[in-house]
């Protein structure tokens, strides 16, 4: 039966991976902050009960908008995690900014307590290449270390 690590083992190591990755998917991104859309409506129409010329053209005012910023993001995690007794883990966690305007997070990371333990070992990595591994270019984030991302990047 595998071990389910909590926080009540003390003596496990885990190794919290920071994974910033390029979103992925469908999504459309949200129009940039100070972006002006424009919008008039047209339309027209046959007045068959009247003589010639019977169409007519109908435009409505000039709407603006200018779009406001606003700041959002998305955490996402793997889950659960199952392991052996002094293990490292690799828990990877990818923060998007799904706003439209450049956003700085703050990083940190707090025991849930409740229990009677604690990791022995958390570290928070920018996995810049995304390939889900710690190497050469990835940066260590200290705790209360910040991330700026630019809108739609993880």
């Amino acid at each position: 039966m595998p071990f389910v690590p909590t926080l009540q083992s003390a003596c496990y190591t885990l190794v919290v991976w920071w994974c910033l990755l390029f979103s992925v998917g469908a999504q459309a991104a949200p129009p940039a902050a100070g972006t002006i859309i424009n919008n008039q409506a047209t339309g027209e129409f046959v007045d068959p009960g009247r003589a010639a010329p019977n169409k007519f053209t109908l435009v409505s005012n000039r709407v603006e908008v200018t779009v406001m910023p606003v700041a959002s993001a998305r955490l996402d995690n793997d889950g659960l995690i199952e392991t052996t007794p002094g293990s490292s883990v690799l828990w990877q966690h990818t923060l998007t900014n799904t706003g439209n305007i450049d956003d700085t997070y703050t990083l940190t990371l707090a025991d849930a307590g409740g229990d009677s333990g604690a990791f022995t070992s958390v570290v928070l990595v920018h996995d810049r290449n995304g390939n889900g591994f710690r190497d050469a270019a990835d940066v260590v984030i200290p705790v209360g270390g910040q991330l700026t991302l630019a809108p739609g990047v993880a």
